[in-house]
């Protein structure tokens, strides 16, 4: 079956998305393959910018079963990129040499995500190259790391980097939600509900300490954050990222700038 990592807050179960992807589960059940579980992404590459790329695999995901079939029979199958195997306890460069092994290259629909051992700076040039194909960034692996388990959604492993090309941008908070509740933050805040200059409306659920959380968990709104983002949508952003509070700023005055 094919899970995702986010949890329903209505219903506590991981969303099911193996009926989308019947074409997936065909290839995987297709393997000798028996390790209980692989860890990957879900992906197209019919468009030249990344967020169109990501729009649509969402937007895929989101709808019932058979319009999500009939439209991707029409513009493109959703595939599967495949980058761990979280039950094998070996370094990462051995899991690595696992997909490569029993992952055939011949495949449609799944495939193992390409990677290169980093000399000095070559990351350098991988990070620009990627960034100016429209990418988000890259993920750095310790080679000789193991996988993390977590009971939280939001798992944080030193043996793994995300370098991502960001902007920034001040929004104001207009409400908080706290954390769901079986989550590490339950009791405190989960993410700040903010609004641009424009009306556009983004959640900030990252980037904050735990002592800064508690704190903000008890601020009223409204007031002023400075957001990292990757990009924006239509009538949002994708990757929001709280940077610094901004209580130094009037909101009128904030409201005046262009």
């Amino acid at each position: 079956r094919i899970f995702s990592r986010n949890i329903i807050k209505k219903t506590g179960y991981f969303n099911d998305f193996t009926d989308h992807l019947p074409h997936v589960i065909e290839e995987l059940e297709s393997l000798d393959i028996d390790t209980g579980m692989l860890d990957g992404e879900a992906c197209v590459f019919i468009y030249d910018d990344d967020d169109e790329n990501f729009s649509y695999v969402s937007g895929k995901l989101k709808m019932l079963v058979e319009n999500s079939l009939m439209a991707q029979e029409e513009v493109a199958k959703i595939e599967l990129m495949l980058y761990d195997v979280p039950l094998l306890d070996k370094p990462y460069r051995e899991r690595y040499d696992w997909l490569q092994e029993n992952i055939p290259d011949d495949l449609q629909y799944v495939h193992v995500n390409p990677m290169f051992m980093n000399y000095h700076d070559e990351y350098l040039h991988e990070f620009n190259r990627v960034v100016e194909a429209g990418g988000e960034g890259i993920i750095m692996y310790n080679m000789e790391g193991k996988y993390k388990h977590s009971d939280t959604a939001m798992q944080v492993s030193n043996d793994v980097l995300k370098i991502k090309d960001v902007n920034d941008t001040e929004v104001m908070v207009i409400g908080k939600e706290k954390g769901i509740p079986d989550g590490k933050y339950r009791d405190t805040l989960g993410a700040l509900v903010c609004v641009d200059r424009h009306g556009k409306k983004v959640r900030v659920g990252s980037g904050f300490n735990e002592e800064l959380r508690e704190f903000m968990f008890h601020l009223e709104p409204p007031f002023l954050i400075d957001m990292y983002y990757h990009s924006e949508t239509e009538d949002s952003y994708r990757l929001p990222i709280f940077h610094r509070l901004r209580l130094d700023k009037e909101i009128e005055d904030w409201n005046k700038e262009e």
